[in-house]
């Protein structure tokens, strides 16, 4: 299935199901001001548009394991953007853990980099398809 096909779906589904959730528990969907409503169309097209969509793009050539990894860099990078933008500076404690998470993505990245490369090798030698 192409990604904006299964992307389509799972949004409407997404969304056909939490509208009455929302309705049930008395969420108010209406008379946000512009500023709120721009703030959610600009997360809309970031963060789900471009970001998941662009994970259920990438599965296939990259792998269920480094693209599930490289979705821990959304803490990293929103506390560059939280620094950036809202000059909310991050504690140094943290610090040590994000250089942890970059640091295991690297490894995984490096590890399946060579892991295919090998398995081209297989393919030139054996002759076979994949």
């Amino acid at each position: 299935m192409s990604t904006a096909g299964y992307t389509s779906i799972a949004y409407t589904t997404c969304a056909l199901v939490l509208l009455p959730v929302c309705l049930v528990g008395g969420v108010r969907l209406a008379g946000w001001s512009g500023s709120t409503w721009l703030g959610l169309a600009a997360l809309t097209a970031s963060a789900q548009l471009l970001g998941h969509s662009l994970f259920n793009r990438v599965l296939r050539s990259l792998g269920a394991t480094t693209v599930a990894l490289v979705i821990l860099l959304e803490v990293p990078g929103a506390t560059l953007v939280a620094w950036a933008f809202l000059d909310q500076a991050p504690p140094l404690r943290t610090l040590p853990g994000a250089v942890l998470v970059l640091l295991g993505l690297v490894l995984v990245v490096r590890a399946g980099a060579r892991a295919r490369r090998r398995s081209r090798q297989v393919e030139v030698v054996d002759g076979t398809p994949w």
